[in-house]
């Protein structure tokens, strides 16, 4: 199964139709770009530039924009795996909030980057163990299918930045339901636990505690780790030419954001799973949730096959097919220029 990590590159893929359309239906425009800008602008983008071969332009540029605009959207090709004798006996969704208030510094460096250190040591602790991952905003995203190569994951992880996602905020409830279903849809497979990281910070309408209780409901415990500091700390937006930090203002007053931790408590015991506490650092939150996580009483998976997925990164392939492209206009444009000396 074809995967994209980032789908809406996608929407480019109608971009190049639309130039040529307009290279081919209005050619007084065209000749007015071509004396604004150089005389060969249209005749050096074109594959074959005798008229005669405007059908062949429209194959060759479509093939190369394709494919550029495909390796950009990062394809993944999603088997599922036909091991079955795997010791694992469960499997574990991370639930990432990539909200705006993740930005604040009340964790080293941000508790954004603390979350993600956190997920990248338990995924180290757990190296047999099927993991996936779901990033959230104000909407909630698949970002890596359940998956036993932790390095494809790592690579999701780490292309995790804030206020990604269209609509912005803190909505838990639609990441917790989109899981559901994702897990709804396998075959057989271990049971599936959810890890949620989070500031506890909940401003979406919504109950996330129902989600909690109906995925327990379903064997689907969710286990929560709030990062952060009831102090609060301003949320960072960037950093200005000089460097210096830049922070969220509202009506001339610096922005704090706190860590909830009485929502994320009360969401892991509707998920009947349990809660940890940041302490500075991953290990001992990584340690607690480990220990929490192998002594969880999960029900009894499929007898055979895991239903789990390996995931294969399809991009270098495309920037290959691109580059060998490209490579082969500029010789092919060359050898032209020597036979009309």
């Amino acid at each position: 199964m074809l995967y994209f990590l980032f789908p809406r590159v996608l929407f480019l893929l109608g971009f190049l139709p639309i130039f040529f359309f307009l290279q081919n239906r209005f050619h007084t425009w065209q000749n007015q770009k071509q004396t604004v800008f150089a005389q060969d602008l249209f005749h050096g983008l074109l594959r074959f530039p005798n008229p005669r071969h405007r059908r062949g332009n429209l194959v060759w540029w479509l093939g190369v924009w394709t494919v550029l605009v495909l390796t950009l959207a990062r394809p993944v090709w999603v088997d599922p795996s036909t091991e079955s004798d795997r010791s694992e006996v469960f499997s574990l969704l991370f639930v990432l909030d990539a909200s705006l208030s993740m930005q604040a510094e009340d964790a080293v460096p941000t508790r954004l980057a603390a979350a993600k250190s956190f997920f990248s040591k338990l995924a180290q602790a757990l190296p047999d163990t099927p993991l996936g991952l779901i990033v959230f905003e104000g909407e909630a995203q698949m970002a890596c299918p359940l998956t036993r190569d932790h390095w494809a994951l790592g690579q999701a992880l780490s292309e995790v930045r804030t206020h990604r996602l269209s609509q912005k905020g803190s909505q838990v409830e639609g990441a917790l339901n989109l899981a559901r279903i994702k897990i709804s849809n396998r075959t057989g497979g271990t049971p599936v636990g959810l890890v949620v990281v989070s500031d506890g910070e909940m401003n979406q309408p919504g109950n996330p505690l129902v989600a909690a209780q109906g995925l327990a409901e379903k064997k689907i415990p969710v286990f929560c780790l709030g990062v952060g500091t009831t102090a609060g700390a301003p949320i960072l937006l960037g950093r200005d030419f000089w460097g210096k930090p830049v922070y969220r203002v509202h009506q001339g007053v610096r922005v704090v954001t706190h860590l909830v931790p009485e929502n994320l408590q009360r969401l892991a015991l509707a998920g009947r799973g349990t809660y940890a506490t940041w302490q500075g650092s991953p290990e001992p939150a990584v340690r607690q949730l480990a220990a929490e996580l192998k002594n969880h009483p999960w029900p009894a998976g499929a007898p055979t096959r895991s239903g789990e997925k390996s995931v294969r990164e399809l991009y270098p392939g495309g920037i290959l097919l691109t580059g060998g492209a490209l490579l082969f206009l500029g010789i092919s444009g060359q050898r032209r220029e020597r036979r009309s000396v």
